[in-house]
């Protein structure tokens, strides 16, 4: 092969070579433009994470201002002190006015039990449906008010658990089970019930009942309320609107503002009663059918044994049960006909009238409003109804109350 061939041809030894002798040749300007280079391309880096860096410093500092307006703006949820003075002004017999409802209900009861100084003859165990039911509805009776917001059977284990706790067992206590008594946490569609989890627990403790995942009361929404930029700007907007501020009175009504009464019960601000026009029941009644009756709440077999093991403990120790089915307005349980909603509505009250046998509670009332005697014109929405409607609730707790004695009476002559 010629010479000028074989130079042409050359080795990959040879080539490598070849490029190692230049690169030794670069010379000093070629180098300083080589990292001239390199540096080139690592400043988008650099300048990206400097950006990211600044945009998360941001995102927190708005985060933990939106988190602790919502401490300041709505103390009655987030700050204990403000919740027990609730407590301690309706201990003092006075009442507290609040700019709504939204606060935290069961930290009022449980500083409210603590407080107590006498045993009430009849208390009130259940959701809002009670919220308007005052000691006047029971004439004669000592007679609290112990309701929550949106309960589950959870609520009346930890209202038991805090009467026992306290020694304030009434003579007769009237439980609620309305539609989603019976659901478990996981299945729940909201977090209100969390703040009584302490003593739920407490009370499965006291039964015996099998140790629970803690993981089950955690909702990720109570952490999401805390940041509510939503939240924050209606509570902002409602409070520089309001010509009155919380705290304790002795009215029984308000302009703008709610009245949490002395025996439990609530009594509505003259704007918010301004609201519940007959148009507005029905539509909301109507509304709240057509969400609900395809989706009826689950009966969840653990809820109805720990139910069933609380009406227990209170048979044993004395304490005459009424468990009580709040009635739906007639507007709503008419357009529910026929649906799996109905169904199930059905099965709760069959299985309370199962439970009730087994464990010598009576039962009243019923979520039928036709066999209550409940009008479409004494409820405000689908399910909460008026005074008049819960006085014919509460007219057969006495009924039932006063069979109770009359057993008792009965069995201790023999």
């Amino acid at each position: 092969m010629p010479a000028s061939a074989q130079e042409a041809i050359a080795t990959p030894e040879a080539t490598q070579a070849a490029g190692s002798a230049a690169r030794a040749q670069c010379s000093p300007a070629s180098a300083a433009q080589s990292q001239a280079h390199q540096e080139d391309d690592e400043a988008p880096i650099q300048g990206a994470g400097s950006y990211l860096f600044l945009l998360l410093t941001v995102l927190t500092v708005v985060l933990v201002g939106i988190a602790y307006g919502n401490y300041k703006l709505m103390p009655y949820i987030y700050q204990k002190d403000a919740v027990a003075e609730i407590a301690r002004t309706l201990h003092s017999g006075q009442n507290y006015a609040l700019y709504d409802l939204n606060f935290d209900i069961r930290g009022v009861r449980r500083e409210q039990f603590r407080l107590m100084m006498r045993t009430p003859e009849v208390i009130i165990s259940g959701a809002s449906h009670w919220q308007e039911a005052h000691a006047g509805l029971m004439p004669g009776v000592d007679f609290f008010n112990a309701h929550v917001h949106r309960d589950y059977y959870h609520d009346p284990m930890a209202l038991v658990e805090l009467l026992v706790r306290h020694g304030r067992l009434p003579n007769t206590l009237v439980i609620a089970v309305r539609d989603a008594t019976f659901t478990a946490p996981a299945d729940r569609k909201d977090n209100l019930w969390v703040p009584f989890t302490p003593e739920s627990r407490s009370m499965e403790e006291r039964l015996g009942l099998p140790d629970r995942p803690w993981i089950d009361d955690f909702v990720m929404q109570t952490v999401l309320d805390r940041f509510s930029l939503l939240s924050l700007m209606s509570t902002a907007h409602m409070q520089l609107k309001s010509e009155e501020v919380p705290g304790p009175t002795t009215a029984e009504s308000s302009r703008y503002m709610d009245i949490f009464m002395a025996d439990g019960s609530i009594r509505w601000s003259e704007e918010h009663e301004a609201v519940f026009t007959p148009e507005y029941v029905r539509e909301r009644a109507l509304e709240h059918a057509h969400q609900s009756m395809a989706d009826p709440p689950e009966i969840n077999v653990v809820a109805v044994d720990a139910f069933r093991q609380t009406l227990e403990l209170l048979r044993d120790r004395g304490v005459a049960v009424v468990l009580a089915h709040p009635p739906y307005n007639p507007t709503y349980y008419d357009e529910i006909a026929g649906s799996s909603y109905e169904t199930r509505l059905a099965e709760v009250e069959a299985l309370t009238r199962k439970l009730a046998e087994v464990t010598g509670a009576s039962v009243i009332g019923s979520f039928d409003p036709s066999r209550v005697g409940c009008t479409a014109d004494m409820y405000i929405d689908s399910e909460h109804s008026r005074p008049v409607c819960l006085q014919k609730l509460l007219a057969q707790v006495s009924v039932s109350h006063s069979v109770s004695l009359r057993q008792e009476q009965h069995s201790a002559q023999y």
